[in-house]
């Protein structure tokens, strides 16, 4: 039997057909490298998409690559970040010999921008806004944002990461350009790797003013970013909003299934807006994923706080009710 794989957060559906056809032309030309001209027209078709010019445009080979490239950009010297949030924050900051200063989430797991504004020193290069954020899927709102960031010397870096922004239902939540319109140190961070489901094919991108966005881009590889065919799956997928806006709208509506599912298991569940749910079941968190995995269903266990889900079709979440009630994974 396929084991469910609702571990990674990735998106359940094979990319769209016209997204595979790009691809595939772009790997028949794979013994060239990828154009300048190819990344100014992904660069110019994301600054329409956002109403912004291509100089505030900066792309990587995932978001994982931005968010190292705003470190190095931001100075490289004090990181204030939320925790738990996105596990890669602190491996990437020790790998460049950042200083870490972790701060506790609000208790509906969303960044607490109070706590993070006090925990800024002289040293500080770099503050981390993380929403909707992973692994509780809380948010913050705009106007708290805004009031966060006056608190925020000009010479610190906000970095604002949006991997699951598509997902976010809160209509008070974030309207991240207006601020990146505002404030000069302000820059976002998003991915194709969630909502669009390009996971395999690593393209994340930020966005920031021209000023900030030029540091951003120097601070990785000078040429050759991301491959050709990353790019053509990319172009594609941008051409094809509607159907990506399909599959949101799909992950949304299972979500709301999954944790009704698991509420009505009597399971404590925080569904947030990413496209996971979050169990806060504290230090039982490697039990429940080892008890799941023994029944084929794959999850993320982030100790000692508890499990997260991604979810998947409704297949995958019907295959968790079913591990659920065979593993019992809350019991002794």
């Amino acid at each position: 039997m396929k084991k469910s794989s609702l571990q990674l957060n990735e998106m359940p559906f094979k990319p769209h057909d016209s997204v595979l056809k790009a691809a595939v032309e772009a790997c028949e030309h794979g013994n060239r490298y990828p154009t300048d001209g190819d990344i100014g027209a992904l660069q110019a078709a994301l600054a329409k998409r956002f109403d912004v010019e291509p100089d505030w445009v900066a792309i990587g080979n995932g978001s994982l690559m931005i968010l190292h490239q705003v470190m190095i950009a931001s100075g490289q010297k004090e990181l204030v970040y939320p925790w738990p949030s996105f596990a890669d924050f602190p491996v990437l900051a020790e790998g460049l010999n950042m200083t870490l200063k972790p701060i506790e989430l609000c208790e509906d797991g969303s960044c607490d921008l109070d706590k993070l504004a006090q925990a800024i020193t002289a040293k500080t290069s770099l503050v981390i806004v993380c929403t909707p954020n992973p692994p509780v899927g809380g948010v913050v709102k705009h106007q708290a944002v805004e009031q966060f960031l006056q608190k925020v010397p000009a010479r610190v870096t906000v970095l604002v990461d949006e991997a699951y922004a598509e997902f976010m239902r809160d209509k008070e939540g974030l309207r991240s350009l207006e601020l990146v319109r505002q404030y000069s140190n302000v820059v976002v961070s998003r991915s194709f790797s969630k909502a669009y489901g390009l996971a395999g094919f690593r393209v994340g991108y930020a966005i920031a003013q021209p000023p900030l966005a030029t540091k951003v881009r120097a601070a990785g590889v000078p040429r050759f970013q991301i491959s050709g065919a990353a790019q053509a799956a990319a172009m594609a997928a941008l051409a094809n909003q509607k159907e990506m806006d399909k599959r949101i709208e799909a992950i949304v509506t299972e979500r709301s299934r999954m944790s009704k599912m698991l509420r009505a298991l009597g399971v404590e569940v925080v569904e947030g807006h990413g496209n996971f749910i979050w169990l806060p079941v504290g230090k039982l968190a490697a039990q429940v994923k080892e008890k799941l995995a023994a029944h084929e269903v794959l999850v993320h266990a982030q100790v000692p706080f508890g499990v997260r889900v991604t979810v998947g079709t409704s297949e995958d979440t019907d295959r968790l009710q079913t591990a659920w009630r065979q593993a019992d994974p809350l019991s002794a």
